[in-house]
């Protein structure tokens, strides 16, 4: 299929060049949000991490008092502030992509996103109730 078929006629080369420009300024912003690092820390300030911008933990370090405290708060306090950090690098990303794909809008009460394919009843008759398989609680 020829390329002129598929290009729009109204559309400039100047056009083009500022769509260009902007596609590079996306790409260039999406590259050093990957290449930087964030950090979280947990409520209590017990843990502070660092996650890379693929969200991989890189670093955690513990306040000094950290041995004061139960291991099972010290597990909760790693996991809130690597949550926390990776958090803080979804944010970032979402701005990015906000900014590239605006929301669309929807029609007031009408469904969109991932709840706009779901059925609102299932196909198949009634929701199937919970239970082992084979026996018959209901």
């Amino acid at each position: 299929m020829p390329t002129d078929e598929l290009s729009d006629p109204t559309t400039t080369p100047a056009d083009l060049a500022v769509l260009e420009a902007s596609i590079a300024r996306t790409e260039a912003r999406w590259q050093r949000l990957l290449a930087d690092t964030y950090q979280g820390t947990d409520p209590a300030r017990l843990v502070t991490s660092v996650v890379d911008g693929q969200g991989v933990v890189l670093r955690v370090t513990f306040a000094k008092t950290i041995a004061r405290h139960d291991p099972s708060v010290v597990e909760e306090a790693v996991l809130a502030s690597v949550a926390a950090a990776q958090q803080r690098l979804g944010d970032a990303l979402a701005e990015v992509a906000a900014e590239v794909v605006p929301p669309v809008p929807g029609a007031v009460g009408e469904r969109t996103g991932a709840d706009g394919w779901r059925a609102t009843e299932p196909a198949d008759g009634p929701e199937p109730s919970g239970g082992v398989l084979g026996r018959d609680d209901r």
